[in-house]
């Protein structure tokens, strides 16, 4: 969680908040600079994110 918070240049209780859901990330650049931070590819989380809405509005196991 540190070394995370080091990577972002905020502090660890932002990254402990974000994880713990107390605080949500504000906006799409946020997401994409947390992503990135954490090596994620942040376009690739947003579509499975999508996919996991999408197969619980439906009731489809995408």
């Amino acid at each position: 969680m540190r070394a995370l918070a080091e990577r972002l240049a905020v502090p660890h209780s932002f990254v402990q908040k974000v994880e713990t859901m107390e605080r949500k990330l504000a906006d799409v650049l946020e997401y994409v600079v947390y992503c990135e931070a954490l090596g994620l590819e942040p376009a690739e989380r947003l579509q499975l994110l999508s996919y996991r809405l999408f197969s619980t509005r439906t009731g489809s196991n995408l």
